[in-house]
C-alpha cells in the first residue's frame, strides 16, 4: 500500500520556467514568447495528482500568456507580482502541499514558503541556492518537462 502525498498543488511561474524568459520587441511593443517543448504534455501526465495553477507577473505578455497558458493548454493562470505571491499562495493555496517551480531573484520568498520548490538551470543563482532542485534543463526548453518526471517518480 502506498503512502499518499503530501503534495497537492503544483505552481509555475510563466516567464523563464516555461518560456525561455527572453523579452521580444519592436516598435510595436512585445510581440512573442518562446514556449518549449513537451512541457504540456508532461504536466498531463501528473494533472490527475496535482492541481497545476500557473502565475505570471508579466502585464504586457499577458495576452500572449493566456493564449498558451488558459486557452491551449487548459490551465488556470494569475496574474499575480512576484512580490505578492508569498501572500496570494498563502491565501489561495496550502504551502506545506504545494510545489512551486521560479527561475528568478524575486521567486526566492515564495520558493522559502512551500513546502518544495525548483529551479531551471538557467535560473538566477542566489535562487539556485535556495531551492530544492536545480533542474538539469533550461527554461523554455523542457525545464517543465524534466520537473514533472522528478514530481512523478519522487513526490507523488
Amino acid at each position: 500500500m502506498t503512502t499518499p502525498s503530501i503534495y497537492k498543488n503544483l505552481l509555475i511561474d510563466v516567464d523563464g520556467v516555461m518560456t525561455d524568459g527572453k523579452m521580444y520587441y519592436t516598435t510595436e511593443g512585445k510581440i512573442i514568447k518562446a514556449f518549449g517543448p513537451d512541457d504540456h504534455g508532461a504536466l498531463n501526465d501528473i494533472s490527475s495528482n496535482l492541481k497545476i495553477h500557473f502565475l505570471s507577473a508579466d502585464k504586457r505578455g499577458y495576452e500572449i500568456t493566456k493564449k498558451r497558458i488558459i486557452q491551449d493548454m487548459g490551465y488556470p493562470l494569475n496574474l499575480v507580482s512576484s512580490v505578492d505571491r508569498p501572500i496570494w499562495i498563502n491565501k489561495n493555496f496550502n504551502s506545506n502541499e504545494s510545489i512551486y517551480i521560479g527561475d528568478s531573484f524575486e521567486d526566492i520568498e515564495t520558493c522559502k514558503i512551500v513546502k518544495f520548490s525548483i529551479a531551471p538551470s538557467d535560473s538566477d543563482l542566489y535562487l539556485q541556492d535556495v531551492v530544492d532542485l536545480v533542474l538539469r534543463n533550461k527554461g523554455g526548453r523542457r525545464a517543465v518537462s524534466e520537473a514533472c518526471r522528478y514530481i512523478k517518480v519522487n513526490l507523488i
